[in-house]
This record gives C-alpha cells, structure tokens and sequence, in this order.
C-alpha cells in the first residue's frame, strides 16, 4: 500500500514517467496477492490449533472420568460430583482457546520487532520508539491484567464449583425440599453462592471492559505520539506515504501486542489454573488395589475353593488415629452357606461388605476372597438404560438364565405392566422406578452376574412382606443354595434358616455361629418354641397383663416382637405369587431440541434483563459518539496530511497551524478514549446484570416447578444448563457480543467514509453485503442446529459421570469399569462429532469469507486504481486502509455474529427452562390464608379424589373418599403399586388430583401450597440431608434458639453425635450426609419433624432401611411427642401398624378396606388378613394378638397416654429376651465407645467421628 502511494505520488509529480504508473498497478497487485497468501496460511493455522485443543480437552475429559472411578472413599468426601462436572464443562474447555493463543506469546513480539524495525528504515528515525514507548508502558499493565484475570479465573472456578454442588444435591432433593416447604432458604443459598461467583466475575467483566477500551483507543495513541515527535522533534516530512503505512504498520503492531498478546497470556494463565486443578483432582487417593492384607482371587476356581475368610481383621475408614471402624473380625463362609450378619444401626454391617470389596482400608489381618464377587448395594442403584441392560450389565444375553433372574426377584409382573417390558428406559438413576423395583432389578443384577460369592446389602428392606418372602425363599435360599452368600438384614424373621449369623455391635463380634449355636449362649434374640404352647401361654399371660398395662404401651412391644420371630409360611408358592403384583412404570422424557433460528425475542430477553431505558441509551449513544470520533480523527489526518504537502482543499483547516492540528488530532484521541471506556465498562455491565438476573429467573422457575418436573428430566440436562451454559452466558457471550456490536458499528462508520471518499466503492460494498447476508443465512441455519446438538449431546456425558458415581461401589464390585469407559467414550466420541463438525463449520465460513474479501479489496484497488485522478493520495492512502480493515473486519464481524447466535442458543436453553409453568397456588395473599392455629384438630377428609401422572395416563388412585379423625393413628397398607405413596403425594398436592381434600374442614386446594405444606411433617423413606451446618439441615429458617435445637437432638438420641465435634450446632454435614448412617440421617428427619410440631404427620416407610431397635426408638419417640396428632403411616412391616387405631387397605388405587386391624381381620378373605397371614404363622399369631389387645386396650383406655415405663415392662410380657439389649442395640445412645462406621452405598459414613460431621 505503501508503495501504491508512493508511486502515485511520484506519478502525480511526473506524468511523462509512465513507469511509476505501472509500478502503482503492480504494487496494487502485490496487495491482491498478499491478501490470498494470508489467507492460505491463516486459515489451516488455526484450524490445526482448535483440533490440537479439542484433542488435549477429550483426553482430559477421559482422565478425569477413569479416575474418578479410581477414586477411594475417602477421596470422594474431599470432592464433589458438581466440581467434576465444573472440570468437564468448564475447566478443560480452556484448552480449546489456548492451542490458539498461547503461540501469540511468542509470535507477536516478533512481528512487533519487525514492525518497528521497518518503520525505523522507513524515514521515522527515533521517533517510532517514541510511539511504541507507550506500548512498553502498556505491556507491564497487560502483563499484571493476565495475572488478575489468572486470579479471578481461579476464584470463579472454585465458586462455580460450590453453585453446581449445590444444584447437585438440590435438584434430586426437590421432592423433599417440597414437601418440608424448604424452597426459600435454599434458594437463598444458591443465591448467595451466585453473588459470590458473580462478584468475582463481575471484576473480570470490569476488566476486560478497560483492555478493550485501550485496545481500541491504543493504535490511535501511538499514531499521535509518533507524529507529534516526528514532525515537532525530527523534522519529519509528513507525507501520505508515512502516514498510512504508519497506520497500518501500528495497527497491526496494536493488534500484536494489545490483543493477542495479553489474550494469549490470559489464555495461558487460565490454562494453567485449570491444569492446577485437574492436577489436585489427579493426585487425589485412589482405591487400594493391592495390599498386604488383601488376598483375593478372582478367577476361575474349584467350586469348593471358593469362600470368604476374615482372619483378625481390622479396618478403619479414617486413618488419623481414629478407633477402627471394625475390629479384629474372624469369620468364614464356604460355597451353599448363607452368613446373615445383623446389628444396630452403626454398627458396622455394611463396613463388612465394603472390607471383602476392598473399599475400606484394612489395616491389620486378612480378607481372604476366593471366586468372582457379585453385590446388591444398600441403596438401589440404576443407570440410564433398559431394564434389561440394567439387568445384564454388560453380560451376555441367556434367556433361561434371564427369565429365571426376573422370576427369582419377583420383576416379571413389573414387566407385563411396563409399555416396551424389558426393554423399557428406566431414567437416569432409575427416576421412573419405584423404590421396590430400584431395589429388585439391583438384586436382578447381582445375580445375573455368574459368580461365587454373592453380596447382599439389606435387599429386602424396599419391598413388602409377601415378595421379601418370595426373594427369601426363591432367590437366596433357592437360586443361592449353592452359593457362598452374605446377607446384612434387618428382617430377622428369616434369621433361622441361615447357615451362620454374625451378631454386630460397634464393629466387634457381639456373636457368631449357627442359630441353634447362639441360643444356646443365651442370645435368645428371637423367641423359638413349640409354636402351640407359644401361643397359649403367650394368651393367657397377654390376657392378664392387658388389664393392667396402657393400650399406648402394648402396640410397640409386640411390634418388637413379631419383628423378631421366624417365618414358618403356611403358604405355598402358587398363593405367595398371588400377592406379588407389579406396578405400571412412570413415563420420563428425555432432553428436546428446539430448531430454527434464534428468535429476536431471545435477544430482547437478554438486553432486557442487564439494561434499563437509561444503560441502554447510555450504550447506544456512546457507541455512536466513539465512531464518529473514530472515523472523524482518521479523516482530520488525511485532510491534516494533505495541509502539510500541497495545501488541502478542506476549508475546515485550511487556517489550522501545526500546532492547532496537534491539539485538534490530541484532543479527539482523548475524547475517543474517555467514550470508549465508559462504553465497553456500560456494555460489560449490562451484561454482568443480564448474566446474574437470567441465572435467578431460571433457579426461581426450577424452585417452583412441579416435582414432575424433576422427575422427568435427567439431572445432567438440569446441570448442563446450571453450568455449561451458564457458564457461556457468564464468561464467553459478553466479549463475543461485544465484538459483534463493535464491529457493526465500525462497519458503518468506516463504509460512509470510504463512499465518501469514492462513491463508485459503493457498487462492491453493497454487492459484498448481499453475498455475506446470503452466506452467513446460508451458514447459520446449519451451525445453530449443529450448536444446540452439541449441547444436547453434553448432557449425556455429564449424566454418566453423576451416575457413575453415585453407582461407584456396584460398578467396582462387579469390575465393569471398562465398560463404563466404553460407555463414556462413546458419550464423549458423541459430543465430539458434534463439537468437530462445528469447528469444521465455522472454518469453511471463515474460508469463504476470506476469499470473498480477498475480492472486495481486489475491487476496490480496482476501482482506486482507474479513478486515480481524481482522488488525492492521502484519500487513496485512507480508503485503501480501510479497505484492508473493512474486509477482515467483514468477515471477523460475520463470524462473531455466527458465533453470537451460537452462543445466544445457551440463553435460549436457559430461557426455555425460565418459563416453566410453576405450583399454582404456591403463595397466596394473607387475607386467603388459613387461620394461624389451622390445622388445630388434624381431620383429614378424601372426597371422590382421582390422579394420573398425565393427562392421557390411567389413574393410579381411584375415586378415593375417606375420613381420618382427628389425633387418629392410621396405618397404609397395600401391595406394591397400590397407591400408598401417590395418595401422599395428593395430601401434600405434590400432583394435583380430581376431587376433595379437607384438613379440619378447609378445602386444600383454596390455601396457598407453601402454607398446606408447612402444616404438615413427614419422614421420609430415604432421608435427605444437605452439605452444610447441622443448624440448617433441622432449622433452615433460623426459627429456633440453639437451647430448643440442642433439646431436639437429645430427644433423638443425636445430641452426643453433633457434641463430638468442636463445631457443635456449626458442624459441617458432608454432600449427602456421607458421613451419617442411614439410621441417623433418619433421625435427623425425626428431628425436623419434632421441631414443626404439626397436628399431622407422615410416615412414608420411614424406618423401612434401619434395623429394629432403631424402628423401635422412632416409633417410640412418635408415640410419645406426637401422641395428640393425626398420624399417617406407610409400612411394609406390619408389626408396625398393628397398634393403629385403623388401617386404610389400598390396592389398585382404590380403597378396597378401612377399620381397626382387628375387625379387619375377622374377615379372613380379606386382603388385609391375608396379607398378614403371608408373614408366616408364628408372626401372624402375635400380629393378630396385638390387633386384639390394642382394641381392648383402646376400650378400657382410651384417654391414657403413650408411657415408656409400661411399654418396656409389656414387652417382657411378649419376649423372653435376656440380652436383647446386648444384640440389638443402637450405637447412638452409646456414649462410652463411639467408632467409624461405614455403612451403605456411596460412602456412607456411620457414626463417623474421623470426619468433620
């Protein structure tokens, strides 16, 4: 270009030299021709480099994946699921960027070397070091701006990582959360985790507002410096020539340093925080495969080999000194025995499965396994898939061998109710299952899989009396009978039949050996005699202690009772398989794509949501007054340099002296910067307000969504737009948009100047314009789609990674890690189909767009170059320039569009989730609201009440009308899918049913649902604890003083548990209270429950998972601080509802019974009496027994109250039981010797005092 003006300029002064006129036409060829060679080495530069980063990402991602299923237990506490899902959505994606820009490091101080060296032979002399002084002062400044961008990236992660942890824990919760009312003071905390992230990244908008202000101001900067030195200080001649190269030259100098450069930096110091964090996740401890205690043999062995031997064995799962959490245990089981280990909650039984898996650290001894191993796990665990692959597991497919699994575990009526049978998806983590079938398709695993040493943590806990008789009798003492087999149960009816029974307590050896064995060492835990004299004596002495004793104390004794004795079934295999019926399957729904272009209104959303009338008047303005002042200086040069050759034809500045040029020329470079940074920091901050009120529109939604909601979409879609996307809204869409805009409006400054300058430039311009709008439609309609896959083809990696874990011990256990990689690979290999065919795409546009400007600077050359006569060099110089800027600009500009709209996809996902039509009546005004002592007596009526999961669905409860009298004690009862849970559901309209409910005479659906809601407590059948202080998960709402909260968890029994730690009320409960048993997570729920002090309460199968002394304590305390309430209980157990005042008996959602349970089974074809006599004679007499006594209890005393004292002496009326106390004691009312405990699935810490609580 430079020499085009030159040679232009010596034409002009010598016209017969014809030879300067050719070099002006070869000259502008050689810019035609640079342009192309840019091109050609640009684009595959850069093509190259965004594969190199995608590859570096998917490697992290696949190691990221294959340790986490390394990880040991203890390693799981010292991390979350959300900070892994932060890794995999956030972290890695920072490797895309930086294969790009990180060679700018090296690269641009090169070019700037080369610049100034040029400009240096170039006539400027000194004066140029001058100019790029101001940039040796810059670079200092980006230099510490990458360090504080480095900083703020740190800190954001680590936010981001607490806001989608606790999104992780919120979102599988939301029933819960629902049903306690709890929606607001956990959408406080997601709000303060919010703010806290958003302060961070709010200072990195404000600083990147600032980098681009200079940016954009620094060419202009270093151009006035240049030239006022060089024309006042070196004598300079100021010619076109000089200054449009200098232009140029400083522009791409600017570009070099300012941009590049510190963003290569930034990238790099990004990178590096993230490779720091994926390092310390790297380093995290991994399961111990191999150890000096572990002696374990997986292949294929002699049947008789095969067998489990502890010898001494001690283990701990904390190793700071800690008391082990199991000691010095000696056991064996060989191939056709069955080891029933019993015990408290706590006291370790679980620990012993985690021991023979190697998932608990041995620390002296020997674990000794012989064979292939196969677990259930405590807690049912299901991945997304079919019933089938559920089943299997990567086994191959043996339809005898299938069908006999599916018949064992009682699944094959399941299956003739589900739409596509075994083939049916079951939702992520088995979210359209019911508890019962969670728990039989995870024992259908286990068995499938062929092996020697069968696992069973408590699998008959879910499921009601009649299929855990059927699994016990079909599966363990059946398809098991030559097997080696460990069972941990609570049902001690089955007790009897075992091989061998390990009585545990606080991780000792309470007792060990044959049934016959132990009774004879006085551990007489479940009274066994001649069943005729049982019951005689037991009638008589029940008939005499009946008159003496309260009808409060009778109920819990005999329940403790029946628990406790042996099932000998008078009912054959035809009848039990009766009383097994399946239950229809929830239908969920996977993620949906939306398609077409992003509507105007999702960008409206987004500029409304960061921008009032005035920030957007504000921005609009100064965008106009920065280009006017940006255009306007470079046409003052022009007009300025052709003042100072031949006299200017401008009667602006005709009259101007050198130094009225230099005032003028300074003071627009000043206003220029002022306006630009007031505009980047305005549109930075619209942008930050946007991000932070698009991301509490969405939470606010989800809070108040539907709990169908929930259930239907997977947990990753829910945490793809928590993170992913909302980390695209936060972090890439602000600079993205800005360019966008910057661009747009350059565009038009620059082509009004250069029409300007030569209209005929016009034709080209607006021929360019039309072809870019054509191409760009053309393009976009493709890379929208192939975005939104992209981001659809996320969330399945994301899911599979949460799944995983929660499912980590079974997929150890039956070593398909392998196949879980395959399964992630493919999810990855999936997402980077999708993610490389967007890369691909945006290339062939940047390609496309480049030739065409390659064109259009041919064409205006062209044009320049025939009407060279009319147009002074320094306007050639300038439109020229621009042209170069114009035609990268161009296609930067349409690029960034393209990418705007990509990007604004995430807002448009977020969106389409910030309209979710929420709970109606959730929050109604005061003057509807019930009065404060409602409900003040606890009646509950059900009038002609229906529901279906959908409107097409059947119903699954059936004109339903009822009444429970107020303090009346009910129990639910009914077979699988009978309705129990759904009837629940409609109590605390969860799902809207047909029909009416009353509570004390007030119509539910006429209250707001937070106030029904916060009338009613429930325990729950799998108690949800939260991370965080033991205050907020029994108090959210800071309602009560720490005298009343200390008093409540004495009354549970936990107040020693919380005293353990310095912390006290303070002490942190860790991500889905791991370290707490199931039994004391329960107590926890009892806890809340005591503090509400409503008039209802309900128990949904809540003492279904905790062994009986536990059930006893829970019944206990509900007797006792609840005995003037109306109480709901669902139960599997029996002996649990016995002592009701009346029993609602469901089945098919209908109410097919509903009187005392004595007068029910006076009826002995009625479902009720026949489901207790499936629990076997000798359980059925004494649950008859306590129907009958508590019916004459009630008769003579029906005002007294429940009292503990008699309570106990009564049971020594129903059992002979001399060290009872000895066996089934729970461990947390022991004070004398606590000690680690691991019971249950997903690192479950029991009465874990190596752990912060």
């Amino acid at each position: 270009m430079g020499w085009m003006i030159y040679f232009l300029e010596r034409y002009s002064e010598e016209p017969e030299e014809i030879k300067h006129l050719h070099n002006f036409y070869i000259s502008g060829a050689a810019v035609v021709l640079l342009g192309i060679l840019y091109v050609l080495l640009y684009h595959p530069y850069f093509f190259k480099m965004t594969r190199k980063g995608m590859q570096l990402r998917i490697a992290c991602c696949n190691m990221i994946y294959r340790k986490a299923l390394r990880l040991s237990q203890r390693a799981l506490g010292q991390t979350t699921v959300g900070q892994m899902v932060n890794l995999l959505s956030n972290d890695v994606n920072r490797f895309d960027y930086a294969f790009i820009f990180v060679p700018f490091i090296l690269t641009a101080p090169i070019q700037a070397v080369i610049t100034v060296v040029y400009l240096y032979k170039f006539n400027f002399g000194w004066s140029v070091f001058v100019g790029c002084s101001v940039l040796v002062i810059y670079l200092p400044f980006q230099m510490y701006m990458g360090t504080l961008f480095s900083n703020l990236r740190g800190k954001t992660a680590i936010l981001t990582d607490e806001r989608i942890r606790l999104m992780n824990e919120l979102i599988p919760a939301m029933r819960v959360i629902k049903m306690y009312t709890w929606e607001k003071p956990f959408a406080k905390l997601v709000e303060l985790a919010r703010r806290r992230e958003v302060s961070v990244i709010k200072k990195t908008a404000l600083l990147r507002g600032v980098n681009m202000a200079l940016f954009f101001v620094s060419s202009k900067v270093i151009i006035f410096v240049c030239f006022v030195v060089f024309i006042t200080y070196a004598g300079g001649e100021f010619t076109p020539q000089h200054v449009f190269v200098a232009i140029a030259l400083f522009a791409n100098f600017r570009t070099c340093l300012t941009l590049f450069f510190p963003y290569g930096v930034s990238q790099g110091s990004e990178a590096l925080i993230s490779i720091r964090r994926l390092e310390n996740f790297l380093m995290l401890e991994e399961k111990e495969l191999d150890s000096e205690h572990i002696n374990k043999i997986s292949l294929p062995v002699k049947k008789e080999d095969c067998g489990v031997w502890l010898t001494n064995m001690v283990a701990s799962w904390n190793l700071k000194g800690m008391e082990p959490t199991l000691k010095n245990l000696n056991f064996d089981v060989r191939p056709g025995e069955l080891l029933v280990i019993i015990g408290s909650v706590g006291s370790g039984k679980s620990s012993i499965l985690m021991s023979i898996l190697s998932e608990i650290p041995i620390l002296h001894g020997e674990v000794k396994v012989r064979g292939k191993v196969s677990y259930a796990s405590q807690q049912p665990w299901n991945f997304a898939g079919t019933v089938r692959e559920n089943v299997l597991f990567g086994n191959s497919y043996d339809e005898a061998k299938y069908r006999k699994v599916l018949h064992v575990c009682a699944l094959e009526k399941d299956l003739e109710l589900f739409e596509f049978g075994d083939q049916t998806i079951v939702g992520d983590r088995g979210v359209s299952l019911s508890g019962g079938q969670k728990a039989r398709i995870n024992l259908a695993r286990s068995l499938y899989d062929d092996a020697d040493v069968y696992l069973l943590d408590d699998p008959l806990s879910a499921v009601d009396a009649a299929v855990s008789k059927h699994i016990f009798e079909k599966c363990i003492r059946g398809y098991l009978k030559h097997k080696t087999c460990i069972l941990v149960t609570h049902q001690l009816q089955f007790i009897k039949q075992a091989s061998k029974i390990l009585v545990l307590k606080n991780g000792k050896i309470q007792g060990y050996g044959p049934y016959a064995h132990l009774m004879s060492l006085g551990i007489d835990f479940v009274k066994i005699a001649d069943e005729e004299n049982q019951q005689k004596t037991k009638k008589q002495h029940d008939q005499e202690i009946s008159l003496k004793r309260s009808h409060e104390s009778l109920p819990n004794a005999l329940m403790h009772h029946s628990s406790q004795t042996s099932l000998n079934s008078s009912i054959g295999g035809e009848d039990l398989a009766n009383f097994i019926t399946g239950e229809a399957l929830q239908q969920t729904t996977g993620e949906m794509g939306t398609t077409g272009s992003v509507k105007a209104r999702v960008y409206w959303t987004y500029v409304r949501a960061g921008a009032g009338f005035f920030l957007l008047f504000l921005l609009i303005s100064t965008n106009i007054a920065t280009q006017i002042l940006f255009n306007g200086s470079d046409y003052f040069l022009s007009l300025w340099t052709d003042k100072q050759t031949n006299g200017t034809k401008s009667e602006i500045i005709k009259d101007f002296s050198t130094n009225d040029c230099i005032i003028v020329f300074g003071a627009l470079v000043g206003s220029l910067f002022l306006l630009s940074l007031v505009r980047t920091t305005t549109f930075f901050s619209i942008c930050m307000k946007s991000s932070i009120n698009i991301h509490n529109r969405l939470f606010e939604c989800l809070i108040r969504a539907p709990v169908t909601f929930f259930d239907n979409n997977p947990i990753g879609v829910l945490l793809n737009r928590c993170s992913r996307d909302m980390g695209i809204v936060d972090d890439q869409l602000p600079p993205t948009a800005f360019d966008a805009v910057e661009i747009f409006v350059q565009m038009i400054g620059i082509l009004v100047l250069v029409i300007i300058i030569d209209p005929w430039i016009a034709i080209p311009t607006f021929i360019l314009i039309f072809i870019f709008h054509f191409i760009r439609k053309y393009y976009i309609t493709s890379a929208r789609s192939i975005k939104r896959l992209e981001g659809i083809t996320r969330s399945p990696v994301f899911s599979h990674l949460a799944n995983s874990l929660y499912g980590l011990s079974t997929v150890r256990a039956f070593n398909v890690q392998s196949t879980f990689e395959k399964k992630f690979d493919e999810y990855q290999d999936c997402h980077t189909a999708a993610w490389f065919l967007f890369i691909s795409a945006a290339r062939w546009f940047g390609i496309v767009l480049d030739w065409l400007c390659v064109v259009y600077l041919a064409a205006v050359t062209l044009a320049l170059s025939i009407t060279y006569k009319t147009k002074s060099p320094s306007e050639i110089g300038l439109a020229i320039s621009y042209a170069i800027t114009l035609s990268g600009m161009f296609q930067w500009g349409v690029r960034q569009s393209a990418e705007l709209e990509s990007q604004m996809t995430s807002v448009e996902r977020i969106d389409e989730f910030s309209h979710l039509e929420g709970e109606k009546n959730l929050e109604l005004p005061l003057e509807k609201s019930p009065p404060e002592d409602w409900p003040s007596l606890g009646k509950i009526e059900f009038d002609d009440v229906s529901l279906s999961y959908a409107p097409e669905a059947p119903p699954v409860l059936k004109n339903l009308t009822f009444t429970i009298n107020p303090g009346e004690k009910i129990g639910i009862v009914g077979r699988t899918g009978a309705g129990k849970s759904s009837m629940i559901s409609t109590l605390f309209r969860l799902l809207p049913p047909t029909g009416t409910i009353k509570i004390d005479d007030i119509d539910t659906s006429h209250i707001s649902l937070t106030c029904l809601r916060n009338k009613l407590s429930i325990i729950p059948q799998d108690p949800v604890i939260f991370a965080g202080p033991v205050r907020q998960n029994i108090d959210p709402f800071y309602q009560h003083n720490d005298e009343r909260l200390w008093q409540v968890l004495e009354e549970v029994q936990l107040k020693h548990v919380v005293l353990e730690h310095s912390n006290g009320l303070d002490s942190i409960i860790a991500e889905g209270g791991s370290n707490l048993s199931v039994g004391q997570r329960q107590l926890f729920c009892l806890a809340r429950a005591i503090l509400k002090q409503n008039r209802i309460l309900v128990l949904d199968e809540a003492t279904a998972n905790v062994d009986h002394k536990t059930d006893l304590f829970i019944q206990d305390a509900i007797r006792d601080k609840f005995s003037h309430c109306t109480v709901l209980t669902i139960a599997h157990r029996l002996h649990t509802i016995m002592d009701s005042d009346r029993v609602l008996v469901l089945d098919a959602g209908r109410v097919i019974e509903f009187d005392e349970p004595y007068q029910l089974l006076q009826n002995e074809k009625g479902l009720f009496a026949n489901m207790v006599k499936m629990t076997g004679k000798s359980m059925a007499h004494n649950l008859k027994e306590m129907a009958r006594i508590a019916r004459e209890l009630r008769e003579k005393n029906s005002n007294t109250d429940y009292n503990r004292g008699h309570l106990r002496d009564l049971k020594g009326s129903f059992i002979n039981s001399p060290r009872k106390e000895d066996i089934i004691e729970e461990t947390i009312v022991n004070n004398d010797d606590h000690v680690n405990h691991h019971d249950g699935e997903n690192g479950e810490i029991e009465n874990d005092n190596s752990k912060q609580l």
